[in-house]
């Protein structure tokens, strides 16, 4: 029930409908739902994927406008699933949120 997580979303959701960019913002909002889990592991891999991902996703010209506008309605729903316990919608969310970079990368 964090309130930083309503801001980032909201944040997410203005910048895509604006076109902009939104890596901070997202970076964010993933790091915030780890921080509870105490699962440095977990928060370190996310991390190192972050790196990796901001330097890969400017080379691969990507996202696209319909792209920033699709992940970032899968942030809400992210964050809806994770909040009702809804354990299929959850991972039908991530799916949502990686169909973008999945599709550039093959």
């Amino acid at each position: 029930q964090d309130p930083e997580l309503d801001t980032l979303v909201d944040n997410i959701e203005h910048l895509a409908s604006q076109g902009k960019l939104y890596t901070d913002q997202d970076r964010r909002f993933h790091t915030r739902l780890l921080e509870p889990l105490d699962n440095h592991l977990y928060l370190h891999l996310t991390e190192a994927f972050w790196a990796i991902h901001t330097l890969t996703v400017p080379l691969l010209d990507a996202p696209k406008l319909e792209d920033l506008t699709s992940t970032a309605k899968a942030h809400r729903a992210m964050l809806h699933a994770a909040r009702t316990g809804n354990i299929p919608a959850y991972h039908q969310a991530i799916t949502q949120h990686y169909t973008p970079l999945l599709a550039v990368l093959t």
